[in-house]
């Protein structure tokens, strides 16, 4: 809650889009780190590209390859110098990262919401940039396309990609084997959370008491994975209780009540730039609606899989739901009446 404080009041708009702008970079920066590793057979992060389970670190990388995009399109509307290092590291290093790290399932969502992202782009920046550079972005993501895809296919051959879902084949034994673990995940921590309502059992408490709650035919389906719950909500609610957990639910709606009262602004107010008589999405900054995609994404993934027992992914997400704002209209400043 103190890095949310000071992101919303201490940084101007600059400082949040320099802000975001960073991370991104940095975001990317360490996925090709990771890749290279992976490429060179380093077991560390070998066994979490290729591991069976559900890596935080891919949704990390997606949630800045979401963000990256919605940034680089903003740099373009504002002509920004090296806009096209955003491009590079924003976005390819984030994707590369995404597609070694996530898991199969994830991987075929963020290439769904990469393609519809880049179509957004194609539509928004029309109004704001020469025809010449929206041709120099088709090409320069088609060509990158096209190049991570070669690599994969004739330069490793066996990536992470291939192997993840090769293991997610057939669909259906993949989610009855996801539904049967989470069933049973789900029971163990109940059970726990009615022992200790209130403060729960602390950090980690689910990886220590997990296995006094699940019979033995029923062990191998927690091998995996085995501090997660598969639902933060709930591991939250079993290892900091209700008053704990009580707490992030008001630091969540703290974060999300001036997002929508300004999405409500800009819903009702019209726009005095190139996006007046535009439908309500291309009026919004591409920062908002990358960062709503983003964060809206890591909480639905929360309810099947376990992303924020990442600390970095939750400071990200906390830090781009608290700079989100200040790029929404206020009152004062929300143009004529529609």
């Amino acid at each position: 809650m103190t890095v949310a404080l000071i992101v919303r009041t201490a940084l101007s708009k600059t400082s949040k889009r320099l802000l975001l702008q960073g991370l991104v970079t940095i975001s990317g920066c360490l996925a090709i780190i990771y890749v290279v590793t992976v490429c060179l057979n380093i077991q560390r992060y070998y066994a979490q590209a290729f591991g069976a389970d559900m890596s935080a670190m891919g949704t990390f990388f997606g949630f800045w390859l979401i963000m990256g995009m919605g940034l680089f399109a903003d740099a373009l509307t504002l002509f920004q110098r090296r806009s096209f290092l955003l491009l590079l590291l924003g976005v390819a290093g984030n994707l590369v990262g995404m597609l070694f790290f996530a898991s199969a399932l994830a991987v075929c969502v963020y290439l769904l919401l990469t393609v519809l992202m880049f179509v957004y782009w194609m539509v928004y920046l029309a109004p704001h940039v020469p025809r010449y550079t929206q041709v120099k972005v088709f090409i320069v993501s088609l060509l990158f396309a096209a190049g991570v895809g070669g690599g994969l296919i004739y330069l490793y051959p066996k990536n992470p990609v291939v192997a993840k879902i090769e293991a997610a084949l057939p669909v259906s034994d993949y989610w009855n084997m996801l539904l049967a673990t989470k069933k049973i995940r789900t029971a163990a921590a109940m059970e726990i959370w009615q022992e200790h309502p209130w403060v729960g059992v602390g950090s980690d408490g689910f990886y220590h008491l997990a296995g006094l709650s699940v019979a033995a035919k029923d062990w191998a389906l927690l091998k995996i994975d085995q501090a997660c719950v598969y639902n933060d909500c709930l591991q939250f609610l079993c290892e900091y209780g209700v008053l704990g957990g009580g707490l992030l639910l008001a630091m969540v709606v703290t974060l999300m009540a001036p997002i929508c009262y300004r999405a409500r602004i800009a819903w009702q107010y019209g726009s005095n730039d190139e996006n007046e008589g535009r439908i309500f999405l291309l009026r919004l900054s591409p920062i908002v609606v990358s960062g709503v995609l983003a964060t809206g994404l890591c909480f639905l993934e929360s309810w099947i899989a376990s992303p924020f027992r990442s600390p970095g992914l939750l400071l990200a997400w906390t830090c781009v739901m608290a700079a989100l704002p200040a790029f929404l209209p206020t009152l004062a400043h929300a143009g004529t009446r529609r």
